[in-house]
């Protein structure tokens, strides 16, 4: 080949490779493809990948934000769409993508941003327009005020821009601006005036200071208009604002067409009225009524006028003419008021039966009288109280609600209502009596002093000088008042005010005062009624004497009642009699005299007969009522059986009363509560020896409370023979219950019959089971060692028992010493129950026959699967010597459970005591490993381990060392364990001290001996184990 070729070809190779690696697609084109072929994910990948890499451009920036779209990460686009935005804040495209994002993602407030910018960058109507909206939606009244000032300068083309635009320059208090705008709106737009819109230019002009111009242009539009709704409409419009006069004006020239117009009639006859001419209104409306042509819409004005010239007949008759309905509320008020005063209850019951009250909503206190006035208690109370809460009610109104509170029986209320209307200086000083009145019924007089001393230099009429005159009696100052009578207004009260200023003395306990005022009435009248009164006032001032003195005429002139209650003038006689004989004064026999004339009636009633003799009681006279006292006794309640007794004591008739009491506790004919309260009675007055065999006859009827009176009785008086007789007696008879044979025999041990309690007690426990109480407490009297009977006694018993009972029944045996009776009642007929074996097996350690026991403990090893059961006989097996047996049972312990802790620690230790040291560590370790280690195992685990050369025998013995200080056991084992392993652990001083003082406190202990020697031959103590052992020779 020649050079040229190789040139050729090597030219050939290289635009080869050129032209492949321009064909290969770069990180953009492959991102793009992707992206087309929906492979979003990869993608998503390349362009965050070109982005990280630097390339903000917008063929990286707008398709990964599409992904993220796609992905639903509305936060990324957001967020990438800001940075890009931040780089190119004048890319209108870019904010208008930004702002769709913020659209996605709910951000209006970052959107409205967005939209301004773009609205300053590219000012356009549709941008306006919305930022018009959303402003208002915003409440950003002045940004939307200024964007529909631009619109209307740009595109004024849009009536409703200008109307939108003065409404807000109007609420934004640019009342000029607004008419202004209007103004451009009506140039501008002439074809789109309404009568709304020059309604509100209008309203406009009035706010502005413009009414002529007002009434011009509202003129202008009634005529465009053509119709007379406008008409009221636009008078209505100026009435409110304050123009009547104008909108009468405005009406004025469609006068004539009212009759026929009613709505327009109703709108002259309302502005008449409001511009001082309610006498021509009336007039044309009562013609129109008298010529049957009254509209419905004018009844109200009509009515109104009416109730205003005081033709309150004609004005309810209109009303009966009518549907009330059409009447508005306050009206109603007025007409039912009206009515209410005229007494028209025919009227008023139709207004609420038509109307309900609800039309009274503004004037409650008329809605209670109302309904008071037709018997409804309920409705009245709902009104007042709804009244009650308005605080801007008038006195006239606050006054009402008080006497409307009294009459539904409201006192505190009312007195409330009273005050609040004293607190006013224009009230009517009757309302102080009325108050007074009050304050003194809900013993308050305190209180109403308070409101009325301030105001006594200002008032001094009689009403408001007795009102005070009263509160002041009521709360104590009597002496005030006593003074106050001798000033010239108090010579000008009348009886009437005297007798009340009385009584409210004598209730506040102001006798003084009383006295004075009753005087005076009684020089003034000389009544028999002011006589009493003087009577009752010195009776009250502790001048019963003086009472006497008046009161004895009094009783001359009338005549006592035959056999019927005293009268008043009698009961105060009686009561005077009593104070002063109290007094000292000598009417003791006038009193005694009078109540022996009263006893002497014939007809007398019971009731009155007890009385008597109650106050003859209260005289001392006890001999003279001791007769009646004694029949009253046997046929009368309790009390009078007591006053008897009282009585008898008294007047030296003890030995009477006594005779008395036996007679009735003797009685067949008594209930058993009768008996027993005479009984009580004869053991308080007469004492035990004489109510003994009284007391005998109630315990023998088995009455569970008098059997231990007299049991009681009897213990103090030392007979207690007689008790233990009584005691036996009632556990003969044939009815007695187990529980109360069980009180028999506590009562015999506590009297010291022991022997007798016993042969109870065996009644009771005779069929009782082992466990029972009654065996219990026949075990607790026999003691921890019974006699032979009582040990026959519980053999037997056993004997006749089987299975757990039997079982039971050694153990009573075991217990009491007795092992040996209870290995005699296993037979084989019961040796095969397991409680029966576990009572022989506990028998037979308490006996110590090892042999028996062995062969008993392989029998029940063989035949044991219940764990619990196995740990028992494999720990008596050990405790007894037997450790072939022990191991057997922990073996088959653990082939049941192979992680059983106390059959691996004592199948260790019995492995460790017979020298088989490979299985005593595999035990002890599976036990150590399980966590089921104790001091004990421990110690074992390190012997094991010291034997096998295994260093961590030490860490055993110091972990047991730990534990076994922990456990604070303090038993033999354990101690000789501890000094075991101090020896071990190289303590050795502190383990020969240990095992010193150890052989010191048990110095018979063979086994501590042996520890003891066999530590001092491993310390090389030689001459000091020789010592031991010879001290032990």
């Amino acid at each position: 080949m020649k050079k040229i070729h190789y040139l050729a070809f090597a030219f050939l190779t290289l635009a080869g490779a050129v032209l492949s690696i321009l064909l290969v697609p770069g990180k953009s084109e492959l991102a793009l493809i992707h992206f087309k072929d929906k492979e979003y994910e990869v993608a998503r990948r390349s362009y965050e990948e070109r982005f990280m890499a630097g390339d903000r451009s917008v063929s990286v920036v707008i398709p990964l934000t599409q992904l993220y779209l796609q992905f639903g990460d509305v936060e990324k686009a957001v967020q990438l769409m800001e940075s890009f935005v931040d780089e190119n804040p004048n890319d209108v495209a870019a904010l208008k993508r930004l702002g769709k994002f913020f659209q996605y993602a709910e951000r209006p407030h970052d959107y409205l941003t967005i939209l301004e910018r773009i609205a300053a960058l590219e000012p356009g109507e549709a941008y306006f327009r919305e930022l018009s909206d959303i402003y208002n939606f915003n409440a950003q009244y002045e940004k939307q005020i200024e964007i529909l000032k631009t619109l209307i300068d740009k595109y004024p083309n849009r009536p409703q821009d200008f109307i939108d635009l003065a409404n807000l320059e109007a609420t934004n208090g640019s009342i000029v601006e607004a008419e202004a705008t209007m103004r451009r709106f009506e140039a501008i737009h002439p074809e789109a005036m309404t009568a709304e819109t020059t309604e509100l230019h209008v309203n406009l002009l009035l706010d502005a200071g413009k009414p002529q111009t007002a009434l011009t242009l509202a003129s202008k539009g009634i005529k465009r208009e053509n119709n007379y709704e406008t008409v009221v409409h636009f008078a209505d419009l100026l009435n409110f604002k304050k123009q009547p006069a104008l909108a009468l004006r405005l009406v004025e020239p469609y006068d004539k067409a009212a009759d026929n117009y009613p709505t327009l009639l109703r709108s002259i006859v309302l502005l008449w009225i409001g511009n001082g001419k309610s006498a021509e209104a009336y007039d044309r409306l009562k013609r129109l009524h008298t010529a049957g042509t009254l509209p419905e819409i004018v009844v109200e004005p009509f009515v109104d006028l009416a109730l205003q010239h005081r033709e309150i007949d004609f004005a309810i008759s209109i009303g009966e003419e009518y549907d009330l309905t059409i009447l508005p509320n306050w009206l109603l008020a007025g007409l039912a008021e009206a009515a209410l005063s005229q007494q028209k209850k025919d009227f008023l019951a139709r207004m609420v039966s038509e109307l309900g009250d609800g039309f009274l909503n503004q004037n409650p206190v008329l809605a209670a009288q109302l309904a008071l006035a037709r018997n409804d208690a309920t409705s009245a109370l709902r009104w007042i109280e709804r009244a009650d809460k308005d605080s801007t009610l008038e006195m006239g109104q606050r006054i009402t609600l008080a006497t409307l509170y009294v009459s539904l029986g409201r006192r505190d209320d009312a007195l409330r209502c009273y005050q609040e209307a004293a607190s006013r200086p224009d009230v009517p000083d009757y309302v102080f009596l009325q108050l007074a009145g009050l304050y003194m019924e809900q013993q308050k007089a305190e209180q109403g002093l308070k409101l009325l001393e301030p105001l006594r230099a200002k008032r001094h009429s009689t009403d408001f000088e007795t009102a005070w005159a009263l509160l002041a009696a009521a709360a104590g100052r009597g002496d005030d008042v006593l003074a106050w009578l001798a000033s010239a207004n108090a010579q000008k009260l009348s009886v009437q005010s005297f007798s009340d200023i009385y009584f409210a003395a004598m209730e506040a306990a102001q006798p003084k005062l009383a006295v004075a005022v009753a005087e005076r009435l009684y020089r003034q009248r000389h009544s028999a009624d002011d006589q009493l009164h003087l009577v009752n006032a010195l009776m009250a001032a502790s001048r019963p004497a003086e009472a006497l003195k008046y009161l004895r005429p009094l009783l001359a002139n009338g005549t006592s009642r035959d056999g019927g209650d005293l009268s008043e003038k009698e009961q105060i006689y009686v009561a005077a009699l009593n104070a002063a004989l109290e007094a000292g004064e000598p009417v003791s026999a006038e009193l005694k005299s009078f109540w022996s004339r009263r006893l002497g009636q014939s007809h007398l009633p019971e009731s009155k007969r007890e009385e008597i003799v109650y106050a003859l009681l209260d005289l001392k006279d006890d001999a003279a009522v001791l007769p009646i006292l004694e029949q009253f006794a046997k046929t009368k309640d309790s009390q009078w059986l007591f006053a008897f007794v009282d009585a008898s004591l008294r007047a030296g008739k003890k030995d009477r009363l006594l005779q008395f009491l036996q007679t009735e506790v003797s009685r067949k004919d008594l209930n058993l509560t009768a008996r027993e309260k005479y009984l009580r009675l004869l053991i308080e007055q007469g004492g035990d020896a004489l109510a003994l065999s009284f007391l005998r006859q109630l315990a023998d009827e088995d009455i569970d409370e008098w059997i231990q009176v007299y049991e009681e009785t009897l213990a103090r008086l030392d007979r207690k023979r007689e008790l233990i007789d009584f005691v036996r007696d009632r556990a003969k008879r044939v009815a007695v219950s187990d529980a109360e044979r069980r009180s028999i025999a506590s009562r015999l041990l506590e009297l010291g019959d022991k022997r007798s309690a016993e042969q109870e007690l065996l009644k009771l426990a005779a069929a009782a089971p082992p466990d029972s109480p009654d065996v219990s407490q026949l075990l607790y009297l026999w003691g921890p060692r019974p006699g032979l009977a009582a040990l026959d006694w519980l053999e037997q018993r056993g004997r006749s028992a089987s299975g757990a009972s039997r079982a039971a029944w050694m153990r009573h045996l075991i217990n009491l010493g007795s092992a040996s009776r209870a290995v005699r009642l296993v037979t084989k007929e019961v040796a095969t129950d397991r409680s029966v074996v576990d009572a022989y097996i506990d028998a037979l350690v308490a006996v110590d026959d090892r042999s028996v026991l062995g062969n008993v403990l392989d029998s029940a090893v063989e035949r044991e699967s219940d764990p619990a059961g196995l740990r028992r006989f494999g720990r008596i097996a050990m405790e007894n010597g037997n450790a072939n047996t022990a191991r057997l049972a922990f073996e088959k312990l653990l082939r049941a459970r192979p992680d059983d802790r106390q059959g691996l620690k004592r199948l260790g230790s019995i492995a460790l005591w017979q020298g088989n040291f490979s299985v005593a560590r595999r035990m002890l370790t599976r036990l150590d490993d399980l966590g089921g280690s104790d001091y004990e195992s421990r110690f074992y685990l390190g012997e094991i381990l010291t034997h096998d050369h295994d260093p961590a025998a030490r860490r055993q013995y110091q972990r047991s060392l730990e534990m076994l200080e922990a456990s604070k056991d303090q038993t033999i084992a354990a101690k000789t364990i501890q000094a075991q392993l101090l020896e071990r652990l190289g303590k050795k001083e502190e383990s020969l001290a240990y095992f010193k003082a150890l052989l010191k406190e048990r110095p018979h202990d063979g086994n501590v001996r042996n520890d003891y020697v066999a530590a001092l031959l491993h310390a090389g103590r030689y001459e000091a184990a020789r010592q031991i052992l010879d001290s032990k020779n």
